[in-house]
């Protein structure tokens, strides 16, 4: 029998938002770094898509046509 049990904790979106900002990492920043991450998977399309909601919300969506993540770094994560 098992002694330890497996327990996942998803991080709080508000929090680590907070924390972020602390340290100087903006929206800006954090969108150059997906587009970043979209280059070094060989995209040759980034779009970006901005949805206002009617609560006045934004919901954003970024979609690149690049190489992804493998299913060992997926798993990883």
């Amino acid at each position: 029998m098992n002694k330890y049990q497996e327990i996942i904790l998803e991080p709080d979106p508000a929090r680590v938002m907070e924390g972020l900002r602390d340290t100087g990492y903006d929206f800006n920043m954090a969108m150059a770094d997906l587009v970043d991450n979209s280059i070094a998977a060989n995209a040759t399309v980034v779009k970006v898509y901005l949805n206002p909601m009617p609560n006045s919300d934004l919901k954003l969506y970024i979609a690149d046509n690049g190489s992804g993540m493998s299913t060992i770094v997926i798993k990883k994560h």
